[in-house]
C-alpha cells in the first residue's frame, strides 16, 4: 500500500512539474495534464508488487512464465486503452511505465540497504 501511494506523490509532482496538456481529441474528455500517465504508472507499480511478492516465490517455472505474461499483458492493455481512448500521448505511457519501473527500483534499493530489511521481511513472509 504504501508503494502505491508513493507512485501517486511521485506522478503529483511530476504531473505538476511537466505540465503537459493533454491530446485535443479525446474520446473520453478528461482534465488535468497529461505526462505520465497515471493508470499506467499505477498499473505497473501493482503488477511490480504483485510479480516481486507472489510470482517469485512460486517453485512451478510454467506458473511464474504464465503469471509473468499475464502481468505484463496486463500493463499493456492499461497503456493500450490510454491511448485508445487518446488521453495520453505515447511518451506518456513510456512514461507512466519507466517512471514505475525507476520508483519500484529505489524502493528495492532502500529497503536492501535499510536496517529495517529484516523487519520487511518477516512481515511479508507472515
Amino acid at each position: 500500500m504504501a508503494t502505491i501511494l508513493m507512485g501517486d506523490g511521485f506522478y503529483s509532482v511530476i504531473k505538476s512539474i511537466v505540465k503537459r496538456p493533454r491530446p485535443l481529441h479525446q474520446i473520453l474528455p478528461t482534465g488535468g495534464y497529461s505526462f505520465p500517465s497515471g493508470h499506467t504508472l499505477g498499473t505497473t507499480l501493482v503488477a511490480l508488487v504483485i510479480w516481486t511478492l507472489f510470482v517469485t516465490q512460486w517453485h512451478r517455472k510454467w506458473l511464474r512464465w504464465t503469471a509473468t505474461v499475464v502481468l505484463i499483458l496486463w500493463v499493456l492493455l492499461v497503456g493500450f486503452s490510454r491511448l485508445y481512448l487518446q488521453v495520453h500521448f505515447p511518451t506518456d505511457v513510456l512514461g507512466g511505465v519507466l517512471g514505475a519501473i525507476l520508483l519500484w527500483s529505489g524502493i528495492r534499493y532502500l529497503v536492501a540497504i535499510s536496517p529495517i530489511r529484516e523487519l520487511c521481511t518477516r512481515v511479508i513472509l507472515v
